[in-house]
């Protein structure tokens, strides 16, 4: 590197840590009520779901009758988990 890189190489460059102004943050407290408020409620679809998709995929696999099956239970998941309230 020759003398005149190394010089604007040493201009450039911060020396030390960056302070930056005005970035303490205050800490919000939040309170259990209004996290329980926007949770969700645990769900048994997923599960059902999962358990229709083993089914179907079983069902390629070895038999027409256990493919229809799953392909149902699947369908009756994926109905039940988007018509579910929260």
């Amino acid at each position: 590197m020759s003398q005149d890189q190394e010089e604007n190489v040493e201009k450039t460059a911060p020396v030390g840590p960056v302070k930056r102004k005005g970035s303490k943050k205050k800490a919000t407290v939040v309170s259990e009520e209004a996290i329980l408020a926007i949770s969700t409620r645990p769900s048994p679809w997923p599960l059902a779901l999962a358990l229709a998709l083993i089914v179907l995929f079983i069902g390629v696999m070895s038999n027409v009758i256990v493919l229809i099956l799953g392909a149902v239970l699947v369908t009756a998941a994926i109905i039940g988990w988007g018509l579910e309230r929260r």
